[in-house]
């Protein structure tokens, strides 16, 4: 997978499956279920084709429990990110949050005349917000963690490998 242009590098956050336990739900990372179909772990690996499972959702469900979520972080993920890249922002309490547009909840139309970050194939709805946000966002009932999330631009903490200059860093 290429990295964007105007970026040194970005993450991608793998969102796991789940299956039930005696316990309760828990999460299943990629490179297990890879581990118990066989197939191979590498950066650009897609879910279904890891999990031997139809290009299309809806064909067939897995046996073993259900596939991840997408654009939804759990927030047990979330809080462990946000603890990692707090340490690579001077200002955590100002972040960037992108929300998709097209999630189709009531709670949403209150924005319909905000400001839109708008990518290729889809528009967010933008909000500021500290990092700690990220996993308690809400819109009424509706609680979503962003799609996409970075600080200010010249607020990436300088290091002797990457030295201040003016770009952005995404999440997803």
């Amino acid at each position: 997978m290429p990295v964007p242009t105007g970026f040194e590098a970005y993450a991608r956050v793998l969102h796991p499956a789940w299956r039930e336990t005696e316990r309760g739900p828990e999460t299943v990372r990629w490179s297990e279920i890879a581990s118990w179909t066989g197939a191979t772990v590498h950066p650009a690996m897609q879910f279904h084709r890891i999990a031997r499972l139809p290009a299309h959702p809806g064909q067939r469900s897995p046996t073993w429990g259900t596939v991840p979520t997408g654009g939804s972080l759990p927030v047990a993920e979330g809080d462990r990110l946000v603890a990692i890249l707090r340490a690579f922002t001077a200002t955590p309490h100002r972040c960037y949050f992108g929300v998709w547009e097209g999630f189709g909840v009531p709670e949403l139309n209150a924005f319909a005349n905000q400001p839109r970050l708008r990518l290729t194939h889809r528009a967010y709805f933008l909000f500021l917000g500290p990092i700690d946000a990220v996993t308690s966002l809400s819109f009424g009932s509706f609680q979503q963690t962003p799609n996409l999330w970075w600080p200010p631009i010249r607020a990436l903490k300088p290091s002797p490998s990457r030295p201040r200059r003016e770009s952005m860093s995404t999440v997803t």
